[in-house]
């Protein structure tokens, strides 16, 4: 069961909870912001599985073996031969993977581009409203910082 929340007035929160809430704030529109980024470099290499896939699958018209680089870590390849333009080793997660012809491989990295972007709109929402809402606290906190100014020059004028 959800727990209801309450909202606070943080024009009556002293300025020091205004700086921690504005830091946190802050933390979390940071963390949503590399969040983002990793979206987008994920769909960036999910569209090029399916550049290479179609890249792989054209050049079959060839009789001749096609040489490539075969990834072993990171920075380490190795030469390799295509043994087939229409069959592909797809990556399904946690280490898992799945033998499947050019169609239905493009299908899977498409539905994994769509999801992302699905994910990468609710996150930019996310975003959008925490850069509101940190908007708002610097907005209090600078009219906070007004009126002890004024109260300072008020005491000093006296």
């Amino acid at each position: 069961m959800a727990t209801p929340t309450t909202k606070i007035d943080i024009t009556k929160l002293p300025s020091e909870q205004i700086i921690q809430l504005k830091n946190q704030v802050q933390e979390e529109l940071n963390h949503f912001t590399s969040s983002l980024q990793a979206l987008t470099t994920a769909q960036t290499k999910f569209k090029d599985c399916i550049d290479n896939i179609n890249e792989i699958a054209s050049s079959s018209s060839s009789s001749e073996k096609k040489e490539i680089m075969v990834p072993l870590t990171g920075s380490l390849y190795v030469p390799g031969f295509i043994k087939s333009e229409n069959k592909f080793l797809c990556d399904i997660g946690t280490g898992y993977f799945v033998e499947k012809d050019s169609k239905n491989a493009k299908i899977l990295f498409q539905s994994k581009i769509d999801k992302l972007t699905k994910d990468n709109e609710k996150l930019t929402e996310i975003l959008q409203s925490k850069a509101d809402t940190l908007n708002s606290i610097n907005n209090v906190l600078r009219s906070k910082f007004k009126e002890q100014d004024a109260a300072y020059q008020a005491k000093a004028n006296k």
